[in-house]
This record gives structure tokens, sequence and C-alpha cells, in this order.
């Protein structure tokens, strides 16, 4: 494809090495700028802080929108909280104009042939206004705030100004299709990347159960935990993470008398490929999932998943038969699921082929390419 040079408008972006905001968005720019294209990135100041840099490869251009204190919007997953405060809205719309004239500047100054916002909120509003052909990537949390009427329509605005239109899931696009009554939206799925080269490593397994993620009430944890009880599982079952739902879920494996089940809490990155990879079977109970990366990460480290067919943009990940047990959400399901990976040998094969698949479809240099494909059509 013939190099392209593109302004990125997005609230979450790696601000030092290492940082884990928008970490996948930081890999996915740098297999563009690899594939020869010009790429800067338009972000919003952190309290004050944020000059302007330049990391592999990549423009990235802070921009104030507020006073320091009440530079706390981006970053930190709890925007929309922040923002009911009187003080946090007049911040939010702040952010709004500043990220528009942030990336109205830029696009002037490299003559920009596209603009790509991720979440249509606050970015994709932003970059609406540009006056450059807009690419809008729809990432999960943002179509959950769709819900709302007024959502509903700010968004139903925004994504008809917009060229073309992306998610990471069938669900996702099927549900901002409806929130926005916009039926007959071309959305292209489209995934994020992930760093395939710390889930390459294979093992025979031996560590019974594992589950990675949030715990929360939409994860269902809970339903794993039956699911044990109600299979009669004494394999191992380590849950690893942290959430709100934390407590009741470690008084319900208490009630329920599981003494193999163990809460790890939050691990540090460099302990998850591990972990997971020897386990023997990785649960993913979540019911209406963005995409479900915890899942594809097992399969790439050829393990096998037990997923539910509510799982919503999992589906697009996990296969039933392909090193995976689709089933309904029930303990009765779940659990004879679960006890079919523990026993089964042949499910770990599958596993290490579905994740040769996965190794290719979400691979940065492989999702580059698949946005290559999009901004060609423009």
């Amino acid at each position: 494809m013939t190099p392209l040079r593109l302004v990125v408008v997005t609230h979450a972006f790696p601000r030092w090495p290492g940082d884990v905001a928008g970490t996948f968005l930081g890999r996915l720019m740098q297999a563009l700028v690899a594939r020869g294209h010009t790429v800067s990135v338009v972000v919003p100041a952190d309290r004050g802080q944020g000059e302007r840099r330049f990391v592999d490869g990549v423009d990235i251009v802070p921009v104030r929108y507020a006073a320091p204190e009440r530079e706390d919007l981006a970053y930190t997953g709890d925007m929309a909280r922040k923002t009911r405060s009187p003080g946090g809205a007049m911040a939010f719309r702040g952010l709004v104009r500043a990220l528009a004239r942030g990336a109205r500047d830029e696009a002037r100054r490299i003559d920009a042939q596209l603009v790509h916002a991720f979440w249509w909120v606050p970015g994709g509003w932003a970059a609406s206004r540009v006056g450059v052909p807009l690419v809008l990537s729809l990432m999960g949390t943002d179509v959950a705030m769709m819900r709302p009427w007024p959502a509903r329509l700010l968004a139903r605005g925004v994504l008809k100004r917009a060229a073309r239109v992306t998610a990471l899931s069938t669900f996702l696009a099927a549900e901002a299709r409806r929130l926005v009554w916009l039926p007959r939206l071309r959305i292209d799925r489209i995934p994020v990347p992930v760093d395939v080269d710390r889930f390459g490593v294979h093992t025979a397994g031996g560590g019974g159960v594992v589950y990675l993620g949030r715990l929360s009430h939409q994860k269902r944890v809970d339903l794993l935990l039956d699911a044990v009880h109600h299979a009669g599982i004494d394999a191992p079952v380590t849950i690893i993470g942290d959430g709100p739902a934390r407590g009741e879920l470690e008084a319900r494996a208490r009630t329920l008398g599981l003494g193999n089940v163990c809460f790890r809490g939050v691990l540090p990155d460099d302990a998850i490929p591990a972990l997971v990879g020897g386990a023997d079977v990785a649960a993913f109970p979540s019911r209406d999932e963005g995409l479900g990366l915890a899942a594809a990460e097992a399969l790439l480290l050829g393990v096998p998943v037990v997923a539910t067919t509510d799982g919503g943009g999992v589906l697009d990940l996990v296969r039933d038969g392909a090193g995976a047990c689709v089933v309904p959400p029930t303990p009765d399901a779940v659990g004879t699921a679960l006890r079919r990976c523990l026993s089964d040998p042949t499910l770990r094969a599958s596993a290490v082929e579905a994740g040769h698949w996965l190794r290719t479809e979400l691979a940065p240099d492989g999702v580059a390419r698949q946005f290559e494909q999009v901004y060609a059509r423009i």
C-alpha cells in the first residue's frame, strides 16, 4: 500500500515505557510506522504533564485542556464517573475542544490524508470536526456508553460522519448498529493487536483450571465457582485478577467448600504467560464481552478454553471444537466442559492449532494490514 499520513486521536496511549494505558495502540502505531506510514498521535495531557515526544517513529502530541488538577480524565479508565461533577463536565468539554484543535493542527502540519479516532467519545467526537476523512474504531466501553438516549443521538451523529467504522468484534458491531438505529451501517471487524511473542511457550499443563480477568458481575466468576462445585472438580482453580466482586466471590467459594480455589489478585504481566500456560484449561464465563483477549492468550499458549454461548465478542476468537468448548451458561454445562478439558489431551493439541491461527490474526503487523485495507477503501 502507498504510505499514508495519519493523525490518530485517542484518550489512552502509553505515557512512558511500560505504561499499560493504551498499550495495544502503541503496538499498532509502531506497526503502521514500520509499514511506511507517517503517524501523529494526539493525546490528552496528564495533570499538566506531557511534552511532545517521538517514540519508535511515532510522533506523540499531548494537548492541554484544563487546569493541571483537572487534567485527570484520561488514562485511568474512569472518565465517565469523573465527568458527572460540574468541574469534570467542564474539563470534558475542554478535552473535546483540545483534541479537535490538536488533530486539526497536526492534520495541517503533515497534510494528513486520514484521521483515525479510537473510541467514539471523546476522540471520535473531536475528530469528526477536523475536516479530514475519519476512520472511527469502536472499542467496547464506548459502545456501552451509547445506551442512554442522549448518548445514542450524539453517537449516531459521530458514526454517520465517519468515512469508515470498525469494531473489535461482530458482537460490538451489532450492538452499535442497534443502539444508534443504523442497521445497515458498514462496520469492519478488526481486533486489537497482541504481543504474540509473549505467548509462544507451550507446556504439558498440569495446573488445573485458570481464570484471568476482572472480578465483576459481567465476568460471571460465580458461574465458574458453581460449575466447579457442581462437577466435583478437585483440580486447582487459580483466579487471577481483582475487582468489585472479589469479596463476595471469595465468600461464595468458602460457602461451597471449594478449598481448591485460590484468588491470586492482580499479578505482574510477566508472570501471566507461565501461570496461564501451565493450566489444563482456561475458563472464560463472561457474558457480552467486547472481545475477550484473555481467552485468545490462552489459546496462543496452547491451553483449551471453556466459553459460553452468550460470550459476545469472544466468539470471534474462540470456536467450539477448535481447542475450545462453547457451552450454555449453566453450572452443569460449564462443569462438564471443564471436566472434559481436564481429561482429554487431544483438546490441548487442538488449542495449539487454534493458537497458530490467532497468532497471525492478532499480531501487530497483521492488525496493521487489516487497517490498511480499511484505509484503502476511502
